[in-house]
């Protein structure tokens, strides 16, 4: 599991660096390599709407037969790895990060 830093406050001068290295926008938040596989995951804040620019990234992705998913929080990236898109190895690395998360 990953995450693409596409979004923050940029200065121009990075903002042209970024560009000219790749930077894709609407890029989805998360994407996940499994055993083959490959998943695409935008996390949105609750009541908050995709852009245009992950809309046609989301449009792309199923275009190409890969999943897409889109949560507003923690529990529904959970309940996704766990009953969704992805098996138990990977529900235990998320509940093994989460108990970890709560020991700091």
């Amino acid at each position: 599991i990953f995450s693409v830093p596409n979004g923050g406050l940029r200065n121009k001068l990075e903002a042209i660096k970024l560009k000219a290295t790749g930077l894709l926008p609407g890029v989805s938040d998360l994407i996940i390599i499994h055993f083959g596989k490959v998943y695409f995951v935008e996390v949105k804040q609750p009541g908050k709407k995709q852009s245009d620019p992950q809309i046609d990234f989301e449009n792309r992705v199923v275009a190409n037969n890969f999943s897409y998913n889109v949560v507003e929080n923690l529990q529904e990236f959970k309940k996704l790895c766990r009953f969704g898109m992805l098996n138990e190895i990977i529900w235990g690395l998320i509940h093994r990060a989460d108990n970890w998360k709560t020991r700091i």
